[in-house]
């Protein structure tokens, strides 16, 4: 399942890996330097697995909408090679 969030605001890497522990993550407008971490961003989309709900078009808005986007995985399986572990 995935939310739209209604009334985003910006927060901190630290802020969004603990509110949204556990879930995937679609951002905007992320501040920090290229090839370093993120430093803070606006939080839009929160789902429980990577691109949900993109057949129904809801990243376009918010990618035409806002200079900049990406995401964070917070879920658990997930890997940075794109493999998922079995546990």
């Amino acid at each position: 399942m995935y939310e739209i969030l209604e009334n985003p605001t910006r927060m901190s890497r630290d802020e969004i890996k603990k509110e949204y522990k556990g879930k995937w993550v679609f951002l905007v407008e992320p501040e920090g330097k290229i090839g370093c971490f993120m430093k803070s961003a606006i939080p839009i989309v929160i789902a429980d697995i990577p691109w949900e709900g993109y057949d129904a078009g809801i990243y376009q808005k918010f990618i035409d909408d806002y200079e900049s986007n990406m995401d964070l995985s917070f879920i658990p399986c997930e890997s940075v090679t794109g493999f998922r572990e079995v546990i």
